[in-house]
C-alpha cells in the first residue's frame, strides 16, 4: 500500500540539489496521488517532469497502481507552508482568520510563528471590517498586523490586472 510518508520521501529526495519544496502531497483512497511545489522563482513544466518520472520510477505498478501529477501550488491556491510566505513577502495579501475577519494587504514579513501585514481598508459583505487606525494584533507604534499561523484559515495572494 502507497503511504503519504513513502511519496513525501521520494518527493524530498527528488527535490535534492534544488531550490524547490514541497507544498503538499494528497493520496486518495484510489491512489490518485497529487503533489504541489514551489520555488522562489516558481516551478517550471521540466522541473515538474523529472520529479514526476524520479518517483514513478520508485513505485511499482505491477504491485499496486497509481495515478501521479505534480505541478505547481497556483496563484489562486492558497499559501500553506512558510517558504511560500516568505516568497511573496512585497504582495498584497487576503487574510482570513480563524474568528472569521478579513486582513487584507501587504505582506511584510514571514517568521515560524507568524506574519507580518501591512493592512489596508477592504470592503465586503459579511465580512468584519478592519480600520488602519484600530487594528486588533498591531504593535504599539506600529501599523502593521501580526497574525499566528494558528490563527491563520487561510492566506491568498491577490491577484491584481491592474
Amino acid at each position: 500500500m502507497i503511504s503519504v510518508k513513502q511519496i513525501e520521501d521520494l518527493l524530498e529526495e527528488s527535490l535534492v540539489g534544488t531550490s524547490l519544496f514541497k507544498v503538499e502531497v494528497r493520496l486518495s483512497s484510489t491512489n490518485v496521488i497529487r503533489i504541489f511545489v514551489d520555488g522562489p522563482d516558481g516551478v517550471h513544466i521540466e522541473e515538474c517532469v523529472k520529479i514526476s518520472r524520479y518517483i514513478e520510477s520508485h513505485l511499482d505498478r505491477e504491485i499496486e497502481d497509481f495515478e501521479l501529477t505534480v505541478s505547481s501550488s497556483g496563484l489562486d491556491q492558497p499559501l500553506k507552508v512558510l517558504a511560500q510566505y516568505k516568497k511573496n513577502i512585497g504582495l498584497k495579501v487576503e487574510v482570513l482568520t480563524t474568528e472569521g475577519e478579513v486582513v487584507c494587504g501587504i505582506l511584510k514579513s514571514a517568521t515560524v510563528e507568524e506574519i507580518e501585514v501591512e493592512p489596508e481598508p477592504i470592503k465586503g459583505k459579511g465580512r468584519k471590517k478592519i480600520a488602519i487606525d484600530t487594528v486588533v494584533g498591531a504593535a504599539v507604534g506600529s501599523p502593521y498586523r501580526h497574525i499566528k499561523y494558528t490563527d491563520i484559515k487561510e492566506t491568498k495572494i491577490v491577484i491584481s490586472f491592474k
